[in-house]
């Protein structure tokens, strides 16, 4: 444990030089924001993240704007350094002052928290340190870092009137809340999306046992935690992340003489990106077609090479650091959008990756593969075609066939635009949430009452 609280303090003090540098908000301000703001008129609700604000996690923000304007008054909790610069879902400035992340003045706060109920011998902390040493497993070394930081925002969510905590994810983040329910008793409850469980899925018993609210993004992932660990099914709501429908118009779209791909993604092999440019090669030079790439990430140099070694660098171009508004534009001048999704030999896959739901929101036809969540989003031969997971051959072949059948292809457009409407849009998801939220926290309060 000392070692532990010796690692944060550490820690904390290399955040510094971020802290004081650029747009990032200065934790120590925000908290005292945010204790300044003295009581609300509405229920007072906390997300639990990593970091704040992600690109990766725009659909996150959207949803947590949404219940700020609507239903709570929603602050941030992070367990990283609270950082606005770069690029980001535009929404998350609301959350400027209402968001506190790691820096020598929380990790402070947490050591302090943590040393005072050691000393006055607090068993709520005591038992969820010992529930955290015996069930952490591989991820001890981060749990117990998390657990000094959460304990310090167990106090501050105290004196703040949390009326309830939600985490982004259910893997660290997911742990962090349950052990500020452990310490407090306040009510928590998580989303369970992808690496939580398939890379970082510890705990699961206990954080669902204890939480009044837990959400997925898929019925594949219920199927998932009950084969993996036994949870039943029952009380977990179907809640999809969502993009802001309105945000993207359905364009007319006439092909020209090549096909035009895109596939947008972080650059990591469950991405499947290797496999995409293998089926640009088996595709032959009589094929006309165009492939743009968008993102960055660990593979981005090797996926290069790739392209020039398969003499592909007249076809394809790779795009990095790309603004949503310059991504719309490649979804507008797209005919197909390809979402080549793979599980890697250590697990790690997609949920239900956010850019196959941007690309149906403005009418693209897509191409994915059978995995996770995707076909939940992606109807095979209604909204789009599927195909194995890291199979080029059937890359290539379904490439073909929507060469070969613009007109039906149109439909398959149409359809998913009705498809991500009806089941996928931000707002009206976010609202469902707001409602098994606000359930959640009416029963607290009664029990608490009666």
């Amino acid at each position: 444990m000392a070692q532990a609280l010796a690692k944060l303090s550490n820690r904390a003090a290399g955040c510094r030089c971020h802290l004081d540098t650029g747009s990032t908000v200065r934790s120590n301000d925000s908290w005292e924001t945010m204790m300044n703001n003295g009581p609300s008129p509405r229920p007072r609700v906390a997300y639990l993240t990593m970091a704040f604000p992600v690109r990766s996690e725009t659909a996150v923000v959207r949803e947590m704007y949404v219940l700020d304007q609507e239903s709570f008054d929603v602050h941030v909790f992070s367990t990283r350094p609270v950082k606005f610069e770069g690029i980001y879902e535009p929404k998350a400035d609301a959350f400027k002052k209402k968001a506190v992340g790691l820096s020598v003045e929380v990790a402070f706060q947490g050591i302090t928290s943590t040393v005072k109920r050691v000393l006055r011998g607090d068993r709520r902390f005591f038992k969820t340190l010992a529930t955290t040493i015996c069930r952490s497993g591989r991820m001890l070394p981060k749990t117990l870092p998390v657990l000094v930081l959460a304990t310090g925002y167990a106090d501050w969510a105290e004196q703040m009137s949390i009326a309830y905590i939600h985490a982004n994810f259910a893997a660290l983040q997911g742990y962090a809340a349950w052990a500020i329910h452990q310490m407090t008793g306040i009510p928590y409850g998580f989303t369970m999306h992808a690496y939580d469980l398939f890379k970082q899925g510890f705990m699961m018993p206990e954080k669902v046992g204890s939480a009044v609210v837990v959400v997925s993004i898929s019925h594949f992932n219920v199927r998932y935690i009950q084969e993996r660990w036994g949870i039943p099914p029952e009380g977990i709501h179907i809640i999809r992340c969502g993009v802001d429908v309105g945000e993207f118009t359905v364009v007319e779209r006439e092909r020209g003489p090549e096909l035009r791909l895109l596939s947008v993604g972080r650059l990591h092999p469950m991405k499947g990106f290797t496999h995409l440019l293998d089926a640009m090669a088996l595709l032959g030079k009589d094929f006309p077609v165009r492939l743009d790439i968008v993102g960055d990430g660990e593979e981005g140099e090797w996926l290069t090479e790739k392209v020039h070694r398969l003499g592909l660098g007249d076809r394809i171009a790779l795009h990095s650091r790309v603004a949503q508004d310059g991504l719309k534009k490649l979804y507008y001048r797209a005919d197909v959008y390809v979402q080549p999704s793979v599980r890697t030999a250590s697990g790690a896959m997609d949920g239900i990756p956010a850019t196959l739901m941007e690309a149906m929101a403005v009418g693209l036809p897509c191409i994915s593969t059978r995995l996770s969540g995707i076909p939940e989003l992606v109807m095979d031969k209604e909204t789009g075609l599927l195909v194995e997971p890291g199979n080029a051959t059937q890359l290539a072949d379904a490439i073909r066939w929507m060469g070969a059948h613009a007109d039906v292809a149109v439909v398959m457009g149409r359809k998913g635009r009705e498809k991500v409407e009806a089941e996928y849009d931000a707002a009206s998801n976010a609202r469902k949430l707001a409602e098994v939220v606000a359930a959640a926290i009416g029963h607290h309060s009664q029990a608490l009452n009666a």
